[in-house]
This record gives structure tokens, sequence and C-alpha cells, in this order.
């Protein structure tokens, strides 16, 4: 079990690296992409979806660092 707790904690951390690079990707995507001739970053409805990708992938980062921190405390 020990060693299933710890390789957990490495998929989440390949996870969180994982959401990163989408939210980079799709805020890129965003400012390069055109509707009605002005950015789709001015859309609020875009603004919202970049804004909960971002949340989501800042709480998935914050509670893999806490499990992390949590096992190296030799907690379980």
């Amino acid at each position: 079990m020990n060693t299933l707790d710890g390789a957990r904690i490495g998929v989440a951390a390949q996870a969180v690296g994982i959401s990163q690079r989408a939210l980079d990707e799709s805020v890129k995507y965003c400012k390069n992409c055109a509707a009605s001739g002005a950015p789709i970053t001015k859309s609020q409805e875009i603004q919202c979806m970049i804004a909960d990708m971002s949340i989501r992938t800042e709480a998935a980062r914050v509670i893999t660092y806490k499990a992390a921190q949590i096992q190296d405390s030799g907690e379980r």
C-alpha cells in the first residue's frame, strides 16, 4: 500500500502538468483565434471557461502538494 500511496501522488503530479499544458495551449489558441474581428478572449463565456480551467488546475496542484507533504511527514 505504501508503494501505491506514492504512485498516486506521482500520477496526480503528472495530471497537474497535463492540465497546466492544456490551459496554456487553450489561452494561446484563444489569443490567436478571432470571431467577428476580435480575439475570442474578449468573449465573457470564453473568459469564464479559461478562469474555471485555471481554478481547477491550481486546486489540483495544491491538493497534490498537500498529499506529498503529508507523505513526506510520514502520515498516511
